[in-house]
């Protein structure tokens, strides 16, 4: 009759000199004393043994050290991982020894049995971040949690910038008002609140803080990834696994939007939903610009179509004060705290006409120049017909339309250089000659004593003058007959 060893441990610190101690006492087998009658052929006798645990019959094994060694294996595990903590083995292993004429025996299914399914359990500090449904993370002390609340800041900000934030929120003093271009850090704190509790897991749940800090920020600590393939866009891939091209892009700084990619090459496809992200706040102070406002008002002495400044615009400055908000270092909102205009702005005001001008003229003619004498008139000059009159030495430059009209010509014309023609739909066409500029195009409606443009030389002309021919019903006339 055998008799059998259990494995049945709680709350057992263990040293690197204790544990090798517990758990040869672990796996004490029974010896098994066989009758008289089975002396006979004892010496074709193996002995094996069944491995239970909690009482379920896990496999036989030969190797009795072999199962000692994979429990063994866990518990260094667990030490290396978390340094000298008091651990807790939950499960009971029971070795019960056989004597058999021929061994059948499941090795490895034991021993992958105990790799998976023997725990080793230790104290920690569990981390809820807000949501309950977001995974806990577990930390193996509170040094260690509160080393991670730091090294998740510290992702953000540095640590003379977390020291400085956190002696301002100790100092009972009002900060001062900040000065031109200035900026300083108000706030560095998670998205969510955390709540700890003490709680004791399977070792392999336990977190460095830089696998917790990954965990946190990733949302996961398995990265996906994807082959591409032949035909593959990054657009296409991106959808296929839920992401944006943008946020493909940042998972694999190596690709940009216009490269190529090469077929076979793995890609990082992990969609990130962070447990928790770092908020900064900073308070800015800028100078900025009021940019001026642009007011139309009509003028019903304006010519419709025209239109004249009547106040040029000025910008204005005001000083603000901001609070800005970043969530993982993205802006997420700027809020006005102060605001001080140091200067109005001054509107841009344009006046537009409103006058409607007939086309069609009075028949009563106005002089075209500002003064001036008529210093050629109309008739046999030089040999030839001189069409018009001349008219030189004005007070000032501008030519005029001597009634209202349409321009139906306004461009250079060989001899009379640059030349307007106005047809005032009454029977009467007046045409201005050796004008210096234009300013009208064909098609305007032109107001008696409105600008055409300005007195010159251009074409065949011997001095600055304006020449001026009328026509009344397609001949000419002496335009001093209606001046």
């Amino acid at each position: 009759m055998s008799k059998r060893s259990l494995l049945n441990t709680s709350n057992i610190r263990l040293t690197s000199t204790i544990k090798k101690t517990v758990v040869a006492a672990l796996f004490l087998s029974s010896v098994i004393v066989p009758t008289a009658g089975a002396n006979e052929g004892k010496e074709n006798l193996r002995t094996v043994y069944h491995v239970y645990m909690n009482g379920n019959h896990v496999g036989i094994t030969a190797e009795a050290d072999l199962v000692k060694q994979a429990v063994q294996a866990k518990i260094d595990d667990a030490e290396k991982r978390l340094g000298d903590l008091s651990i807790e083995v939950k499960d009971q292993v029971s070795l019960i020894p056989e004597q058999v004429f021929r061994k059948s025996t499941e090795e490895q299914e034991v021993l992958t049995y105990i790799k998976d399914e023997f725990e080793v359990q230790v104290p920690s500090i569990s981390m809820m971040f807000g949501d309950a449904d977001a995974p806990q993370v577990y930390v193996k002390d509170q040094e260690a949690a509160d080393e991670l609340i730091k090294e998740l800041k510290l992702t953000q900000v540095t640590e003379e910038e977390l020291a400085l934030v956190e002696k301002r929120k100790e100092s009972t003093e009002s900060l001062p008002a900040l000065e031109k271009d200035q900026t300083r850090m108000t706030d560095v704190r998670l998205s969510t609140d955390v709540m700890e509790g003490e709680e004791t897991v399977e070792v392999a749940k336990v977190l460095s803080v830089e696998e917790a800090v990954e965990l946190i920020q990733k949302g996961t600590l398995e990265e996906r990834k994807y082959t591409i393939q032949d035909g593959d866009v990054l657009g296409k891939i991106a959808s296929k696994h839920n992401l944006s091209t943008k946020e493909l892009l940042e998972l694999n700084p190596s690709l940009s939007e216009d490269g190529f990619l090469q077929i076979g090459d793995d890609l990082n496809v992990t969609v990130l939903k962070p447990i928790a992200e770092v908020l900064v706040e900073k308070e800015v102070f800028t100078t900025e610009t009021i940019a001026f406002e642009k007011q139309v008002v009509e003028n019903d002495q304006l010519p419709k179509g025209e239109t004249r400044v009547k106040q040029e615009g000025k910008d204005g400055k005001s000083e603000l004060t901001y609070r800005v908000t970043s969530t993982n270092g993205k802006q997420v909102s700027k809020d006005v705290i102060t605001e001080k205009v140091v200067s109005e702005p001054v509107k841009y005001i344009v006046e537009k006409g409103t006058k409607v001008i007939p086309s069609r003229g009075t028949g009563e003619f106005v002089w075209p120049a500002v003064g001036g004498y008529v210093s050629s008139k109309m008739g046999m000059r030089w040999g030839r017909m001189h069409k018009g009159i001349d008219i030189a030495r004005p007070s000032e430059r501008t030519i005029k339309s001597v009634d209202n009209g349409k321009v139906v010509y306004a461009g250079y014309d060989g001899g009379y250089g640059n030349k307007v023609v106005v047809d005032h739909n009454n029977g009467y066409r007046t045409t201005y000659a050796h004008l210096e500029s234009i300013s009208v195009s064909v098609g305007q409606t032109v107001e008696a004593g409105g600008k055409l443009g300005v007195m010159g030389s251009t074409g065949h002309s011997t001095g600055v003058h304006l020449h001026l021919e009328v026509e009344k019903n397609g001949k000419l006339i002496d335009p001093l007959s209606k001046l």
